[in-house]
């Protein structure tokens, strides 16, 4: 059934004769585009034979939100002649663009391409809020959780070697605690992030701890996202 090439691209710098470049390099039959602005769980396997099944070269994948069809998520998904292609049409244009995913799948649908939908679990982060409330509802649906943290596929971003110590004095409850974190205070119904330190007699509720935050004696938080370093 071909392979899959996934690649994060993360250059500010990245031109048209970079990506068409990487393309040529592999040896991959098909490409998935993915353009999205928020967290999203996409089953890029489903789509993926979806589009085998359809037997065209490329097809184009809209999110669908509130039973209406979006473009805050795209999935493009193609064989390697049609995106060289595209590619190399935008070469001979001289076309740049700050997005390289957003500006190749435009050309694809300019070029003319199968349209479907799919459904996904979607989270459009605007504040601080937000990121609060969307991690809360992650620890407190078990069907998403499930899914999130039972996957071996799945890992944070974060190396920590070191192993998670409760200490005698710490009370944790409905609480998801990544690795190398020492907690020894109270911590409930909260997200705690790698490396994090919970003092004796601390207390905290209802937060988001991200990576290697501190939380010193005595000290009370609630409703918090506290960030990193």
């Amino acid at each position: 059934e071909g392979k899959i090439a996934a690649s994060v691209i993360t250059s500010p710098n990245l031109t048209v004769t970079d990506f068409h470049d990487a393309i040529a390099a592999t040896k991959s039959e098909f490409f998935i585009l993915y353009n999205g602005d928020n967290p999203c769980f996409i089953n890029f396997e489903k789509l993926f034979h979806e589009y085998l099944n359809t037997k065209v070269p490329s097809i184009l994948f809209r999110i669908v939100m509130n039973e209406t069809s979006s473009m805050a998520h795209t999935v493009v998904i193609t064989n390697r002649e049609f995106l060289l292609d595209a590619a190399r049409s935008a070469m001979v244009e001289n076309r740049i663009s700050p997005n390289i995913f957003e500006m190749l799948i435009n050309r694809l649908i300019n070029k003319g391409v199968n349209e479907s939908e799919f459904e996904a679990i979607y989270w459009p982060i605007r504040s601080v809020v937000d990121y609060y409330e969307y991690n809360m509802y992650v620890i407190n649906t078990p069907s998403i959780f499930n899914m999130i943290y039972s996957d071996p596929l799945m890992r944070n971003a974060f190396e920590c070697e070191k192993t998670t110590q409760i200490g005698r004095h710490a009370n944790v409850s409905g609480t998801y605690v990544s690795e190398g974190c020492f907690l020894n205070g109270t911590v409930v119904n909260s997200i705690v992030f790698p490396g994090v330190v919970v003092a004796e007699n601390a207390y905290v509720k209802n937060s988001v701890l991200l990576p290697y935050v501190a939380v010193g004696r005595v000290a009370r938080i609630v409703r918090s996202v506290i960030d990193d370093y």
